[in-house]
């Protein structure tokens, strides 16, 4: 048909090109907007509210803060009713608005709402802002049919930084012969209790923070550092008839997964990789599987590894190495359900065995101390996935 109309303009060949052309554009343009300007409006909208892990836990969302995914957020309802959705991995939970539709809306009339944050086991909201009221108003040729003028504030959310872990005695002593005390980096002390196991946990503040078992048949004492920043800690098992040995003089280096992978997807970690062996890990985007805990458990930018198949994950060398920490979660929920056992050995001698409990809420620092390892195990006692960042080794 373009061809036709251009032969028929009797004109010379470069203004019927033109022509030609103006025509086809037009003619695109035409087609394009055919189905009408508001043929991809939709006739509702989402009210969203977002979800963050707050770093730096002054209660304000901004740089350094990330998204947090599978919090509940309920919506109390003019008239009492409550709905609760759950944050998604970008952060976001939305509640979908439509004025009189029960079968397809959430909120579907206008009025006072109520919007509130219910943060995990562990973790606490960090605004004072607890409750906030979204007003919908009816108004004619809105999507849904409502508006509010205000949206949600973003709800920071942050673990409760406490330290956790037990100790055993001397052979020639007893659990009930020692005094266990922690005090922070301006020498202000706290006294400790423990259990009959010897397990301990002390609720804190950002800082460093050193612990002093002192007594024992000898008066032993022995001291052990941790630092609350982001996570709570829980510390390797604490033997005084055999307690660590000195950590080397190196330069730690901490593997953060996110030079491996260079787009969503992942990569199987290779040997080599900060100067260790590496066998049954993986390096993710923290989207790839749209789980969140793979986001939540992220700590640097936006990679995680994780044990594949939920089988052992095992990290080696032939010269031995000190194993630091790592930062630890659940990548789904299963794998709150049963311990992590962590194993390390000096040769073909085990040295370590720890165990501790994650969930897919963000991740604990397991604060390893472990000395001169020459292989370290990471394990789910139900074989489930295990998102770990931010490993901190010193060769």
């Amino acid at each position: 048909m373009l061809v036709d109309i251009c032969k028929m303009t009797g004109v010379g060949r470069p203004l019927a090109l033109s022509i030609c052309i103006l025509v086809m554009i037009s003619e695109c343009i035409v087609l394009f907007a055919a189905p009408g300007v508001h043929a991809e409006q939709r006739k509702w909208w989402k009210l969203s509210c977002y979800a963050y892990r707050d770093v730096n836990r002054n209660g304000i969302f901004d740089m350094g803060d990330r998204p947090y995914g599978a919090m509940p957020v309920e919506m109390t309802h003019p008239d009492g009713n409550k709905t609760v959705i759950p944050s998604n991995i970008a952060g976001f939970a939305n509640f979908v608005v439509k004025l009189g539709d029960p079968d397809n809306a959430d909120l579907i009339e206008p009025g006072d709402y109520e919007a509130r944050g219910y943060p995990p086991p562990g973790w606490k909201l960090t605004s004072d802002l607890k409750v906030q009221t979204l007003t919908l108003e009816r108004i004619a040729g809105a999507p849904g049919g409502m508006f509010v003028t205000e949206t949600c504030v973003p709800i920071g959310v942050a673990p409760i930084l406490k330290i956790t872990g037990a100790f055993s005695p001397k052979k020639d002593s007893e659990l009930g012969d020692y005094k266990l005390s922690i005090a922070d980096g301006q020498g202000k002390t706290y006294d400790l209790p423990f259990d009959i196991e010897g397990n301990f946990e002390f609720v804190g503040y950002p800082g460093s923070w050193t612990l002093t078992f002192e007594g024992g048949k000898n008066n032993v004492k022995y001291t052990r550092a941790a630092t609350l920043s982001d996570a709570a800690v829980v510390l390797a098992h604490i033997d005084l008839d055999s307690p660590p040995g000195q950590q080397g003089g190196g330069e730690i280096n901490t593997l953060e997964f996110d030079d491996l992978t260079v787009s969503d997807s992942l990569f199987e970690i290779p040997s080599g990789y900060g100067g260790l062996n590496w066998r049954n890990w993986i390096s993710a985007h923290n989207r790839f599987y749209k789980g969140s805990g793979y986001v939540n458990a992220t700590v640097s930018s936006e990679y995680v590894a994780y044990n594949s198949s939920g089988t052992p994950g095992v990290v080696w060398s032939e010269k031995p190495f000190d194993f630091i920490g790592v930062y630890l979660g659940a990548a789904w929920p299963r794998g709150a359900e049963k311990d992590v056992v962590i194993k390390a050995w000096k040769d073909d001698r085990l040295v370590h065995e720890d165990r501790l409990r994650i969930s897919r809420a963000g991740p604990v620092y397991f604060s390893a101390n472990y000395t001169a390892i020459t292989m370290l195990e990471i394990n789910s006692e139900i074989y489930a996935r295990i998102a770990i960042d931010n490993m901190s080794v010193r060769k």
